[in-house]
Formats: structure tokens, sequence, C-alpha cells
């Protein structure tokens, strides 16, 4: 039996690589370095908006987020510097997916009604996308678009 919560088959739409974190953070700091320099180089004012800016990529460079199928639905989790939260659409409440599938990769729609969720997996998730819909959401409606 799968653990609640345990990631079974991640999605490609997961947010946050590495090197763009990391290119992130280091334009923050410069921006934030560049607008203070001449405060403290005692030749003029603070620039507010490489201040801002500096101040939003460095926040920025800390969140991530991430798609996956889980034992208890499809999951969108967001993780920051200071905050985490884990938003669940479970398998109960999926009237239908919709896989269609483009070029290099599989869009697999979650529908609850009017809304739902979008992830996106690649061709060789295919057969484990398709077995895990037919072991947690039996009852959804399932309809295969090929472009």
């Amino acid at each position: 039996m799968d653990k609640a919560g345990e990631v079974l088959l991640e999605a490609k739409t997961s947010m946050g690589s590495l090197g763009l974190s990391i290119c992130s953070f280091i334009c923050g700091l410069l921006l934030i370095g560049g607008s203070l320099y001449p405060y403290y180089a005692s030749s003029g004012g603070i620039s507010y908006g490489q201040l801002i800016m500096g101040a939003i990529l460095l926040y920025s460079s800390g969140y991530r987020r991430k798609f996956y199928i889980a034992s208890d639905g499809v999951v969108r989790r967001g993780k920051g510097w200071r905050t985490s939260h884990r938003d669940v659409l479970i398998w109960s409440k999926v009237r239908g997916v919709t896989i269609i599938f483009r070029g290099r990769s599989i869009a697999a729609l979650f529908e609850k009604g009017i809304t739902g969720r979008r992830l996106i997996f690649s061709p060789e998730q295919e057969d484990d996308l398709l077995s895990l819909l037919a072991k947690y959401a039996p009852n959804a409606e399932i309809e295969v678009i090929e472009k």
C-alpha cells in the first residue's frame, strides 16, 4: 500500500530549476548592491527601483512549485523561503481526465466540474499515468485526444 502523499508520478509542469534560482539570486544581490552603493559611497541617494526589483528577484529565487500524482490525488505543492502549502485534488472529486498528445509531451487535464488541473508529462510516463488512473480514478471518464 502506498503512503498518502507519496510521489507516484512527477509532472514536467513543476517550476523552479536550480539554474534559474541561482541566476535570480545573483541578479537580485547585484541590483540591491548597485542601488545601495551610491548611498554608502556618499555620492547620492538610493535607487529605489533597483532596490525593489532586487528584493523581488531575491525573494522569488527561493520559490519552488511541484505537481505530481499521489495516492490521495493530484497534488500541487509550493514551497518558498518561509512558507509551504500543499493543495490536493482528491480522486473522488475527479470527474474526468482528458489526455492530449502534443509532440514530445502529454497534457493531462484533471477535471472537477468546471475547473481542474493541467499537468504535463513526458511520453515515457504514458503507461504509468494510465495505470495510475485505472487504479485510483476508476470512475473518472478518460478521453484521449491524439494530435
